[in-house]
């Protein structure tokens, strides 16, 4: 009646906006196509070689505790991995301060990885 027009905005809109402005910059166009080197090849390794491709289990929650079974494995064969590159790394290298560091990192992994399990001990093996 007033040939007012109204627009409504979603709330998360300027959130949307601010991701699309970021997305468009010459930094996130540096570090996007690493994406594809870590993050899609953990996941596309998981499909193919620990049966992420096909669910066997009924309910989300089931599925999800799965998958969660199954990326951990991943990253105890990643730390596995990491381990024996440290000791090829540690016989031939005498710098101290190196090894600390490497130490230091390898223990922060470590007790990531046993809190991770930790919080997946409650999972049922019915």
């Amino acid at each position: 009646k007033t040939k007012e027009k109204v627009i409504t905005r979603h709330v998360w809109t300027e959130y949307v906006e601010e991701v699309e402005h970021i997305r468009h910059t010459n930094k996130w166009k540096e570090i996007y196509p690493l994406r594809k080197q870590t993050i899609e090849r953990a996941y596309a390794e998981c499909k193919e070689n620990n049966g992420l491709r096909y669910t066997r289990l009924k309910g989300i929650k089931k599925n999800q505790n799965q998958s969660w079974l199954i990326f951990a494995c991943h990253n105890l064969k990643k730390m596995a991995n990491w381990r024996a590159k440290y000791n090829e790394y540690m016989h031939e290298t005498h710098n101290k301060t190196q090894k600390h560091k490497i130490i230091q990192k390898y223990i922060n992994i470590k007790e990531k990885v046993t809190q991770f399990l930790g919080e997946l001990v409650t999972l049922s093996t019915v």
